[in-house]
């Protein structure tokens, strides 16, 4: 094993700024699932609200 010289504070910067493979596929799985979240809480709450509205209806009937 070769001997070293210890990092400078911007070499050790410069090295923490390059993300791993693992954080860049963690931060694409987050993304991935705020996706799916905006795709998913509008139809719910449209659901919620046609549910609403006929219990409404119905209750007046």
């Amino acid at each position: 094993m070769a001997n070293c010289p210890p990092l400078s504070n911007s070499e050790r910067a410069q090295m923490s700024v390059i993300p791993s493979r693992i954080e860049f596929e963690n931060y694409h799985s987050v993304l991935e699932v705020f996706k799916l979240i905006s795709i998913i809480l509008p139809r719910t709450a449209k659901s919620e609200q046609i549910q609403t509205m006929f219990k409404s209806i119905n209750s007046k009937l």
